[in-house]
């Protein structure tokens, strides 16, 4: 089924759409080995499912400083990716913002 936009609401829609401010991202992906994060405690079943248990506050030093290494180089971080031999970071950053 089409829906006809009325003329008005049709130029109204297009109108929000292009006074959207919009940001380009870069990406980086780090990648933290056991060796790496031996003080990090974290359980991983055989099927490969990892999850963080009751972790001591003294053993969430290694990924606050790479927080804030990070963030104060700009980056985001997006997401933590736990597996049986480290985890993964998932990084961005605005490179460029664009208004319209």
């Amino acid at each position: 089924m089409i829906v006809s936009l009325g003329r008005s609401l049709f130029h109204s829609l297009l109108k929000t759409i292009r006074n959207m401010n919009m940001d380009l991202y870069e990406y980086d992906i780090t990648k933290h080995s056991l060796e790496s994060s031996k003080e990090l405690v974290y359980y991983c079943t055989e099927s490969g499912e990892c999850s963080l248990g009751q972790v001591p506050e003294s053993q969430t030093r290694l990924v606050n400083e790479i927080l804030n290494e990070k963030g104060t180089a700009g980056w985001e971080l997006v997401q933590l990716i736990f597996g049986s031999e480290g985890f993964l970071a998932i990084w961005k950053r605005i490179i460029k913002h664009i208004d319209n």
